[in-house]
């Protein structure tokens, strides 16, 4: 299999980067058999289909593992929450990606050379070998690399925040008991944080790897003039920088890279589901809001200086103007939440629509509100079906009432108008 080629030495023993001895690396997590017992209970009595669906609990236990690494590489940074959540996400896709090969790679056991399904019995003996050793030395070996190259990437942000200050990245040899030659060429390297030679080598982009990087404001050696071997070059799945994307295994892990069909569908419904969006994706979202908001807000600055008079009941007359409280309103609870007919447009010249708006009503609160606005004024377009809400706010002192109206919202509904 692709995978055991990746993890495994050309004879079938695990492959362990840095490491002649794999009785001394790192052990920290082992899978519950309770789970993978029960997983292969709901393949064979085919509660759901492989193809199509992800086995919940596998996910869950596996998922577990991936954020048990990131938990243990990261302890003792002060990480982004976003990064971390977005380190999270992608261990939720990886995990996902994983259980669905797992899942279909025991269902293929399910059927018999006779066309017929087996006996629980004999598909159980056929098919845990499968999932005990992909649950097992496969396992053990992505953890003991994910908590690497969580290491890794906390402390590549770490260095990106950094760089003003110490601005060159050192390579440090591995801190194996028994090094192998792998990365041994990159050892003692020193370049810029920003140099493109981190895109494409660094400590973690080999299985088990435990060489380590440094800061340092010591001079650059330059990139490494011998001629790269095999075991300097990154590994399916480990080439990409997790500093920078917050994947600890990349698209072309073989998990992924080699996944069964129907496996991107499944993984993504899945997640969709029950993980949500990307963090990252997230607060992209919210970032392009903000910007949008702040640049209608600045556009919306000018109303600032505006008084408009206007006539309400008993031909009493009233000053309206506009404040940055009504604005944000105007803008993210009128056009952004509540009333998705009103338009950006509707937002431009409000100082001329509301001189031409026609008084409708008034009202008192129907509930007390926190922000002092007391009282509502509305006026309506006189062409269009829009209502302008003015509020009054009212601060009473000692000696005096000072009373502040002004545009706070916009609707297409006719407001309803306290007896």
């Amino acid at each position: 299999m692709v995978v055991d080629e990746i993890y495994y030495g050309n004879d079938g023993a695990p492959h362990f980067h840095n490491e002649s001895n794999p009785a001394v690396v790192e052990h920290g997590f082992v899978f519950d058999s309770d789970v993978l017992e029960n997983a292969l209970k709901t393949i064979y009595e085919q509660k759901f289909n492989p193809v199509t669906e992800i086995e919940y609990n596998m996910f869950k236990e596996t998922f577990r593992c991936f954020n048990l690494a990131t938990q243990k590489g990261t302890k003792g940074f002060d990480m982004d929450k976003v990064f971390v959540d977005q380190l999270n996400y992608n261990n939720a896709v990886y995990s996902a990606f994983r259980v669905h090969r797992l899942q279909n790679d025991i269902a293929a056991k399910l059927i018999g050379s006779d066309g017929k399904l087996k006996s629980f019995r004999q598909f159980s003996q056929d098919a845990m070998p499968i999932a005990s050793h992909s649950n097992g030395v496969w396992l053990q070996t992505e953890y003991n690399t994910a908590v690497r190259r969580a290491h890794i990437a906390a402390q590549w942000q770490h260095y990106e925040k950094n760089k003003d200050i110490l601005p060159n990245v050192r390579w440090m040899p591995s801190t194996s008991i028994t090094p192998g030659e792998d990365h041994r060429v990159f050892w003692g390297t020193v370049l810029p944080v920003n140099d493109d030679f981190w895109n494409r080598h660094k400590p973690g982009d080999r299985w088990n790897c435990k060489c380590d990087l440094e800061s340092t404001g010591d001079a650059t050696t330059g990139t490494p003039t011998k001629q790269l071997q095999k075991k300097d070059i990154p590994q399916p799945g480990l080439e990409n920088n997790p500093g920078k994307d917050a994947k600890l295994f990349s698209n072309k892990a073989p998990m992924i890279a080699n996944a069964h069909p129907g496996a991107k569908k499944a993984v993504d419904d899945f997640l969709d589901k029950e993980i949500g969006k990307s963090p990252i994706e997230t607060q992209k979202v919210k970032s392009l809001a903000a910007i949008a908001r702040k640049k209608q807000l600045d556009k919306m600055e000018p109303l600032l200086d505006e008084k408009i008079k206007k006539i309400v009941k008993n031909e009493k007359e009233i000053n309206v103007g506009f404040t940055k409280y009504g604005n944000k309103h105007l803008y993210s609870d009128t056009f952004g939440k509540k009333d998705k007919q009103i338009k950006i447009s509707d937002l431009k010249g409000l100082e001329k629509k509301l001189k031409k708006a026609t008084y409708y009503g008034e009202s008192d609160l129907v509930h007390t509100r926190k922000d002092d606005i007391k009282y509502f004024y509305y006026f309506k377009d006189p062409k269009n079906e829009i209502y302008y809400h003015v509020a009054e706010k009212r601060n009473t002192t000692k000696e005096n009432v000072t009373i502040n109206r002004f545009l706070y919202s916009i609707t297409k509904r006719p407001p309803k108008l306290k007896k």
